[in-house]
């Protein structure tokens, strides 16, 4: 048996792409492990921990994009030889990285839940809070999709309706709040 990205003369240049942005995938997929096993250190300082959290994020973000390409590339008549190495590789590359950041995920979409919860308890609303914690959830979600993690794992549901009815709530208190003024409109005629 071949392995993933060797002598695929039955397939198209798509197919041959996904296949190089999947190994490319995996290559970040050992930097994410790399950076996880350094924050994993008890001993880090605190702004080595950060920065390195920080890389770990820009790192699962550019991981999950690759995955997602890569998906796009193959088309669904591909050869079942391609296919098969390619659903090995993918399958390879998401298992590492669920693993180790599964739990994080996991994590974040649980402290948008807050925020946006306290948000709304908060009688100072901020104009846009809603749009980031909005954009933070897509990125999550795109996350956990692109890793496979909302089939496979499920994700609660419950908990995924509670974070959009908060952001849409807290959307409609700033469109109520925050009501722009146009002062070049002309007043109404009497």
């Amino acid at each position: 048996m071949t392995s993933p990205g060797e002598d695929y003369d039955a397939v198209g240049p798509r197919e041959a792409r996904a296949i190089h942005i999947l190994l490319s995938a995996k290559a970040v997929a050992r930097e994410v492990e790399d950076l996880r096993r350094r924050l994993n250190n008890p001993l880090i300082p605190p702004a080595e921990a950060e920065r390195y959290s920080a890389e770990m994020n820009g790192a699962l973000s550019r991981l999950c994009n690759l995955i997602t390409v890569a998906i796009a590339k193959i088309s669904e008549d591909a050869n079942e030889k391609f296919r098969l190495h390619f659903d090995l590789l993918l399958d390879e590359v998401r298992g590492r990285v669920l693993r180790m950041n599964f739990h994080q995920m996991l994590e974040q979409l649980v402290l948008l839940r807050d925020q946006a919860h306290e948000a709304l308890l908060n009688p100072v609303y901020r104009l846009g809070f809603s749009f980031r914690l909005e954009r933070a959830y897509t990125d999550v979600l795109n996350n956990l999709t692109a890793m496979g993690a909302s089939e496979e794992l499920g994700l609660d549901p419950k908990l995924l309706a509670e974070i959009i009815a908060d952001i849409r709530a807290l959307a409609e208190i700033e469109i109520r709040v925050f009501k722009l003024i146009d002062f070049d409109a002309k007043p109404p005629s009497r």
